[in-house]
This record gives C-alpha cells, structure tokens and sequence, in this order.
C-alpha cells in the first residue's frame, strides 16, 4: 500500500512539472518539399526518445521553420504542436483550426510568399527572430498549451513588436486535432525585444517569463499559474545596452538561478555577455559579481548554452568556443577555449560552418548550429566535463535538408520546485526520474562510456552492467565488459524521498543469426537521395566490427568503411551521380543492404 501511495504521488508530481515537452525536434530552411538544383528543401524531424537520436526528412511537414522556431510535446514526448510564428500546426502536420495565422498583420503579409510554389500554393514562411515565440504547457491542464508571440508591425526603419500576444490550444476534441480556445489576446502593449524564455517556479508548477524591453533598460517578467498569466514586475535597475540594433539571446541555467543574455551590437562589432542571478520564488533579477564584456570579436551573432548541471556556461562568437564555470567567484578568471573553428565550409559555396545558436538538448548534449543554409550541426558531447574534455565535435550531425538559422526555443522542463522552502507552497516533491545514455570507444567494442542523464535532484547513483560489475556514483566514465553478448545495464537514484530504476537492453556484437534479423530494424541510412553526405545510423546494439562496403552497379568496390554505434557520416562528394549498392556487415554477416542514389 505504502508503495502505491508513492506511485501515485510520483505521478501526478510528473504531470505538474513535466519531463518531457522538449523531446521532439523540427527544424528546416523552408516548406518547399523537393529537390531543387540537387539540394533538398524542406524540414527534418527528430525523437529524443530514441538513443542516438537522429534527424531525419519528413515530408508532411509544410512549415517553414527557420529563424522562429518553437515546438512543444506532452509529458510523454509526444509531439503536440509547433509554430514559426505565423503558423500553428498540430502533431498530425495539420493546420489547428482558428490558428493557420497568428498575429496577422503587415508583416505577415509581408514576408508570407504566396503562390511560390509550382503548384500555385503559397510558402509558408515565418518570422525571423530565435527567441520571438514561445509555447509552454498549460500549468493546471495537461491538455492544453499557450503560444506566447509578439504583434509585428513594419515602420520606415527597423521591423518594432507592438504588442506581447498569447494564443491557447486544447487537445480535448474528439478527434484530438486540437481546437483554438482563444486567439491573439494582448498580454500587455508596448514593444519588447528579441529574447523571449521562460523557467519554472520555485513551486514547480507555474512559470516566470520573461523577455527585454526594446529601446529600455528593463526586463519585463509575467507569471503564468493556474489562472492565466500577469505582469508581475518591471526589472528596471538592471544593466542593458541602450542599442537600437541589437541580438539578444535569453538563456536560463537548468538550476534556475542564473540568467545568462548575450548581446549582439551590430554597428559595434561587439558581444556582450551578461550574467545575473535569479530567484525562483520571487522573479527578481540581481546583478552578479561578474559580468563578461567581450568586444570585438569575429561574429556578433554569438550564443551561450548551459551544461545539464548548470555548473558550465558555454558562449560562441563564431570562431571560438569558451567554457566558463559557473561556481566560482570570479567567473570570468576561468574563461577558456575549448574549441575553434576547424575552417569547414558549406559544400555548394564558400560558407563558413562556424559556430552559431546554441541549445541543450533534452540528451545532455548542446548542439549548436552554423549561420546561413546549412546542413551540419556541432555538438558539445559532455558539457559538464571541464575543457577539452567537454569533447566539441564539429559538423557531427549531416542534416537530410538544408537548415536556415533554426533552433527549437524551448525551456529546459526538467526543474522541479524548492523543497520545503517558503515558495513550494503546493507541497510537491522531488521524486527523482534515473536516465542515462552511452557511446561506443571507437578504439574498443567492448567498452562504453555511461553519462547520467538523471533530474529532479538525485543525491546517489547506483550502477549494475549486468556483468557482475557495479559502480555507485554519478560518473562512471568508462566501462569495459568481459565479452560480446546481451547485457541489461540498470541505473537506480534516490533521495530522501523516494528512488528510481531505468534499464537498458544493451547489446554487444553479433551472436548468432537471431540477432541479424533484430539489427535489420536498428541500423538505417538516410537521406536517400544523397548529395554529398548521408548518414549510417545504429541504434540499441554495439557493432564490434561493422563495415560499409560501396559499390558501383558492376560490383566495384568504391568504398569500404567501418561504422560504430550512434551516427556515422559517409562523404561521397567525389562519387559521379548514379545509382550504387551499399552492403553493412558485422563479423562477415549481412546485416544491411540496398541501394542508394547520388544525386
């Protein structure tokens, strides 16, 4: 009885502040779903459910994602809706009824191209800024979501917000679809700047938003609880730049309890970086101690990103990637250059793949994307490791389709409420959630490295390899097991009030003819048609000798490969265009094949 009035509990602490809305991923450079002087347009989808996760074309989505971009699941991570900002549409790829516009006005007209397509039919582009929309689940209702947007207006200069707008979708209709509850209500007039964010409130439930106030000093800050959202005060004793032409990137820690704006001053040349504190009970800003202020560099349009345990930041200014730590006094006196631009360009013109905007993912890892259209993206592997260690890995990820400066505006939902403090006034728990992911040494099969992904404040970690080993402690780097073969990997966190076990299948080499039949279902290549690059991806098994033979259609071998677990980018620029044969063995056994076409 006892643990069943702990299941319950756990379950309805999880539907109140969530875990999963940020697992599914949409990105792209425009809707037009073709191939067009051999590059494909279009978008990509992406489930963090799956490990590794990858980026694949999905043809029924029609919505021009780049610059806004803003998505949602429910707590299961199953998509709900996503936006560009004009656009709403639903996990069905459809419009919602009652929100194919928001915010209509001339600058929807304006950068809304109809009849663009050869059909007739019209593109449907979005707005242009990173942070310019945001959707957040409904606090008292898992059914329902809000989109919180800006009004544009054009004027004879530069494009002005006019008014903060809401809209809200609930999906209790009978078909699911969704249905528009309201549509365009004013939160509060006036304008206000780029960045747009949210992080959860010390009691785990509501949400403080907030976003600058353009051609102002100030930080405008809303709550959203059970009865709708309000201003709640007006920061205005915070240093801002007063600059007509400014970037700005809003970034909160996964703690809570810094506030990280990177500026970017176009006529100056120069990125900004600020940091405050922030209190979760009570929404003030706070200057901190330090304040980076870093001028003249490569790139104004650079970004920052936070490790899981909020004990890194990580920031950009094209050329280089800084770590700082977070837990120190002086936080800038451990500034440090953890990576540079390798000089890698785009494949179709000389465009630099440097790096851009920055995310973390709901992995743990970041990811970061290059400026213009592209078709790559960095990644930081281990943010919570210091330096070098944190393992940057440029162009990691292929893209199917050419992305336009498009990164998901998303909150990180995996923060619960302050314990027993004065603002936990609905007396929710922390139960803690066990999660973990792994990656192959490509130097040895036999042994992965582990990185929790746990949340909600685990104090203790316990590892069992299903091989006789166990490991308490949050990092267990590496380990290596005895042989190849099937193993279940368990990881159990607790705290002071309650614990929790997540399991994993993990398979290692091929055994016999019964594991071929389960990798045909694990191992796919994508995109097909290729251009230049195209992507082996495995999942749930660990290859100990994998290899990718390519052949012409005459049975010349043209390539041969070894591939290892996760994501694997094969270069075929060199190749004439034509039809070739892939074959994918483990151990000399067939575990793959087919052909692919190089466009």
């Amino acid at each position: 009885m006892k643990w069943l009035l702990v299941s319950i509990v756990f379950s309805l602490t999880m539907s109140c502040f969530g875990q999963k809305n940020d697992y599914v991923w949409i990105i792209g450079g425009n809707s037009v779903n073709h191939l067009h002087n051999g590059f494909q347009w279009g978008t990509a989808i992406a489930n963090f459910k799956q490990d590794p996760v990858s980026f694949e074309f999905d043809n029924r989505i029609t919505m021009d994602l780049s610059g806004t971009n803003s998505i949602v699941s429910d707590n299961t991570g199953k998509l709900m809706m996503y936006s560009n900002g004009m656009y709403v549409q639903n996990y069905l790829h459809r419009d919602i009824p009652g929100l194919d516009t928001i915010s209509y006005s001339l600058h929807w007209e304006n950068f809304n191209y109809h009849n663009y397509l050869p059909d007739g039919s019209d593109w449907k582009s979005g707005l242009s800024g990173n942070q310019w929309i945001l959707m957040l689940p409904d606090p008292s209702n898992a059914s329902a979501y809000y989109i919180f947007h800006p009004y544009v207006e054009l004027s004879n200069g530069p494009s002005y917000l006019a008014h903060f707008m809401m809209s809200k979708v609930i999906f209790d209709d009978q078909a699911g679809e969704g249905r528009t509850v309201f549509k365009d209500s004013i939160v509060s007039s006036g304008i206000f700047q780029w960045g747009l964010t949210a992080v959860r409130h010390g009691n785990g439930r509501d949400w403080w938003l907030i976003h600058g106030t353009k051609y102002n000093l100030t930080y405008d800050i809303y709550l959203l609880n059970p009865a709708g959202i309000h201003l709640h005060h007006r920061e205005d004793e915070i240093y801002r730049s007063f600059h007509r032409n400014t970037y700005e990137q809003l970034c909160f820690s996964p703690r809570g309890d810094k506030l990280v704006v990177a500026e970017g001053l176009e006529l100056t040349d120069t990125i900004r970086i600020s940091i405050y504190d922030f209190d979760r009970c009570s929404g003030h800003l706070s200057k901190n101690s330090s304040k980076l202020l870093t001028l003249e560099r490569y790139f104004i349009y650079g970004s920052t990103a936070f490790s899981r345990d909020g004990k890194y930041l990580y920031y950009n200014d094209g050329i280089q990637m800084y770590q700082c730590d977070m837990d120190v006094h002086d936080i800038l006196s451990t500034e440090m250059v953890v990576a540079t631009y390798d000089g890698s360009v785009i494949e179709y013109y000389d465009g630099k793949l440097i790096f851009y905007k920055m995310t973390l993912g709901p992995d743990g890892r970041i990811y970061c994307i290059p400026p213009g259209n592209t078709r790559s993206i960095h990644t930081i592997e281990y943010p919570e490791e210091k330096g070098a260690a944190s393992t940057i890995i440029q162009n990691k990820i292929a893209l199917p389709i050419k992305n336009f400066n498009s990164i998901p505006n998303v909150p990180y939902y995996r923060l619960g409420p302050f314990d027993g403090s004065s603002c936990d006034t609905l007396g929710l728990d922390n139960n803690p959630v066990a999660n973990f992911r792994y990656a192959q040494d490509t130097t040895d099969a036999l042994t992965l490295r582990f990185t929790d992904l746990s949340y909600f404040r685990p104090e203790s970690w316990e590892w069992d390899f299903g091989d006789g080993a166990y490991f308490s402690g949050r990092k267990p780097f590496n380990h290596t097991f005895p042989i190849a073969g099937n193993y279940k990997v368990c990881l159990t966190v607790k705290n002071e009030i309650s614990v929790h076990t997540h399991c994993r299948d993990i398979i290692i080499g091929t055994t016999s003819s019964d594991d071929v039949q389960m990798l045909n279902v694990n191992v796919s290549l994508f995109p097909n048609p290729v251009e230049d690059l195209f992507n082996v991806n495995i999942s749930e098994y660990i290859p100990s000798d994998a290899k990718l033979v390519l052949c012409d259609v005459l049975g010349n071998r043209l390539l041969d490969k070894k591939v290892f677990y996760g994501q694997n980018t094969i270069n075929v620029h060199d190749l004439p265009k034509g039809v070739y044969l892939y074959t994918i063995t483990e151990n000399g056994m067939n575990i793959k094949d087919g052909k692919i076409v190089k466009l």
